[in-house]
């Protein structure tokens, strides 16, 4: 887990919410900056849609490690995560750190499309990423963002993602007949083999950096149908 959260409004130093994430910093924080824009709530605080336009300024926390876990939950009762106020998500800050922020869905609605997440099993030697886009804002889309986390969760300690995946195409069937669609990248990472395991659908072919040659491939449907072995760096 990052020990690092970027903010950008009202958790700032001297501002109204400074006093909930000061107990869990180590010092004053670095100012820092990351890709997005921000926005006028109309609620006396801003909201940030993390992107490839604009430039979002603001400061980076490193967080103590004794009270990690604490901080997140604090800072997650805060911004009201449960309730859909915020999106806890992590960015690249532009001083090279992944940290922790907090992006408001856009315009205001109850979530926006993008789905990110990553799980590890009990033992940490499976790590899966799954990357979806559903086309849409609102309701319909929050309640598919959990129902993914959820599928998420019950594979969490299974190596073999294919039953995973069968679950997940299902899940964007129901939803062509709303009319909606969606695209996915599922990735394995095994680490007592160093095996990565590739299923996408409907994204463009994904690149596999290889440290020895220090060069991208473009990983083609007939190389994802068996496990590679990578080089990770």
């Amino acid at each position: 887990m990052t020990h690092h959260v970027f903010v950008y409004g009202t958790l700032r130093p001297g501002d109204v919410r400074w006093h909930v994430l000061e107990p869990f910093t180590i010092d004053g924080g670095t100012p820092d900056s990351v890709s997005g824009e921000l926005f006028d709530t109309g609620l006396d605080y801003p909201a940030a849609v993390f992107g490839p336009r604009g430039t979002i300024l603001g400061h980076t926390f490193a967080l103590l490690e004794a009270t990690l876990d604490r901080a997140i939950a604090v800072l997650d009762e805060v911004e009201d995560i449960v309730g859909g106020e915020y999106h806890r998500v992590m960015v690249r800050t532009h001083l090279g750190l992944d940290a922790w922020a907090y992006s408001k869905p856009w315009m205001g609605d109850a979530a926006g499309g993008d789905v990110h997440y990553v799980s590890s099993c009990a033992s940490g030697r499976i790590t899966r990423l799954l990357v979806a886009d559903v086309a849409g804002h609102g309701e319909k889309v929050a309640e598919t963002a959990v129902r993914l986390r959820q599928l998420m969760r019950r594979f969490v300690n299974h190596l073999d993602q294919r039953k995973f995946v069968s679950e997940l195409s299902s899940e964007f069937a129901n939803l062509s007949q709303d009319g909606r669609f969606a695209t996915a990248a599922v990735f394995t990472f095994f680490a007592p083999t160093n095996a990565l395991t590739i299923s996408n659908a409907g994204h463009p072919p994904p690149l596999l950096w290889r440290a020895k040659t220090r060069q991208w491939e473009i990983v083609t449907p007939d190389e994802t149908s068996k496990r590679r072995n990578v080089e990770t760096k």
